[in-house]
């Protein structure tokens, strides 16, 4: 239960400014690697891969997602 607390507080925190948002536009970054744009100008990268990685001076860890406002 621990666990499933901290991801929904993880999700909660990363997607909070997205309820009324519209998505904008979605696209591949790198192999394993997205960002999903909104009309509030937030942008959400993920990373599926195993590496950490770094996307426009961004670090995204391995398998997380970060949001950027």
């Amino acid at each position: 239960i621990n666990d499933m607390v901290s991801y929904y507080i993880k999700a909660d925190m990363a997607l909070s400014a997205l309820r009324d948002a519209r998505m904008t536009s979605h696209y591949q970054i790198q192999d394993g690697v997205y960002c999903t744009e909104y009309d509030n100008s937030i942008k959400v990268y993920v990373n599926y891969t195993d590496s950490t990685v770094t996307v426009n001076g961004v670090i995204v860890e391995a398998k997380d997602c970060i949001t950027i406002s």
